[in-house]
């Protein structure tokens, strides 16, 4: 269920299950910094950065019919569970940053009360996930739960995920006081010394830190300055790295060349010992396209400079990292 502008108002004034595994480093999707730009939108600015990705899109829309299923599934195993869905934000008794929505609250079947939560993984993202007795969940998500059996002081937690939209597995977690010690100390270091603080945890570990860097810094507005030693070493490494990238893209381009020359007039080549999986490379043209040149076709129609004028704008040149460095002896 989405969360509601109640619970998105709340959500920015904590940490939820989400942002736990992003502050300890074990979430591929987002950071620490993520995080506290989230939180401090006073000290980053990342209004406009949220757009919403198919995956996320479809996680949500298929949140309800999952945890219908994983129900369905539980009654037919025997355990008539009764799902409760959350409609206020969760806060840890003893520390009110600490927030918790989780997709469903279980109770009944028998069992001890618990959490649900529902995941969608596509067909690459299989691989993180073992079978369903080994309790093998990315690490991320398993920092999640473990932060809401925290919050909502409940033993155990169910973890129901849609593998490539077809076949549903459900992890089932109990509560793990050593890591959840870990996890709260981790959280409680980040909310004191970073989020209350105001200061930002080192961007580079973000996935979108190039992003994050280009809008803190989108025009440069002073002269040149001289480098600290630590900024002429980060300059070195720099042009060290792009110099071992042309080696390698001028390796790739001559081995694209040879394949292709080999290839020749064919749609391309196959190889190996099973027929109804080769291997293969393929050299093969693109559906044609048509592309109108408006350019063209406006100065034919010779328009009047005052008009040309009108539809003239300038556009904000964009910044360009160029290092002319030498090693230093």
């Amino acid at each position: 269920m989405p969360l509601t502008p109640d619970q998105l108002a709340a959500r920015a004034k904590g940490i939820g299950g989400s942002d736990a595994g992003a502050i300890v480093g074990v979430s591929p999707w987002a950071s620490a910094f993520d995080v506290f730009a989230r939180l401090r939108p006073d000290v980053i600015p990342c209004e406009g950065m949220r757009v919403e990705s198919e995956a996320a899109y479809w996680g949500t829309a298929l949140e309800a019919p999952i945890a219908e299923r994983y129900a369905k599934l539980e009654h037919a195993a025997g355990s008539r569970v009764e799902l409760a869905e959350v409609t206020t934000t969760l806060r840890h008794p003893g520390r009110e940053w600490m927030l918790a929505h989780p997709d469903r609250l279980i109770s009944g079947g028998g069992k001890p009360p618990g959490v649900l939560e529902v995941k969608t993984a596509g067909i690459r993202q299989a691989h993180r996930w073992g079978e369903e007795d080994s309790g093998e969940i990315p690490e991320e998500y398993r920092c999640q739960v473990a932060h809401y059996m925290a919050v909502t002081d409940l033993p155990r937690a169910d973890v129901a995920v849609l593998l490539g939209g077809q076949e549903l597995r459900v992890y089932r977690l109990v509560r793990d006081p050593e890591l959840e010690e870990l996890l709260i100390e981790a959280l409680e270091e980040f909310w004191t010394r970073h989020v209350q603080a105001g200061i930002p945890p080192p961007i580079g570990e973000s996935p979108r830190a190039a992003e994050w860097i280009g809008r803190l810094h989108p025009r440069n507005t002073t002269g040149m300055r001289q480098a600290t030693p630590a900024e002429a070493s980060l300059a070195l490494d720099y042009a060290r790295a792009r110099e071992a990238a042309k080696e390698t893209d001028a390796e790739k381009e001559a081995a694209r060349v040879a394949i292709c020359a080999a290839i020749g007039d064919a749609e391309g080549l196959w190889w190996g010992d099973d027929p109804k999986r080769p291997s293969k490379a393929t050299w093969k043209n693109n559906r044609d396209g048509a592309r109108t040149d408006w350019e063209a076709l406006a100065k034919s129609l010779n328009p009047p400079e005052s008009l040309i004028a009108q539809y003239t704008h300038t556009t904000p040149g964009a910044r360009v990292l160029r290092v002319a460095a030498k090693e230093q002896t």
